[in-house]
């Protein structure tokens, strides 16, 4: 069984931190226009991943701390 330290907690926040820094700069550029050479198809595929990273990740704890209360 996987153990949810507070050190692995706070490197778990913080790649969801930068995925979701990822998604918002994505549509700031896409609104903005900010930095051309990461216009479409480069940066909306990485969006993607960060979506998908960001969600995975989040269901992830969200299953562990529930399976942490029930347990208890």
């Amino acid at each position: 069984m996987f153990i949810l330290t507070s050190a692995s907690s706070v490197a778990l926040d913080l790649i969801r931190v930068i995925l979701i820094q990822l998604v918002l700069f994505g549509h700031l550029n896409g609104y903005f226009h900010l930095v051309n050479w990461l216009s479409p198809p480069v940066f909306p595929f990485i969006q993607n991943i960060a979506v998908s990273g960001f969600f995975l990740l989040s269901g992830f704890l969200i299953s562990y701390s529930l399976s942490q209360k029930t347990n208890n």
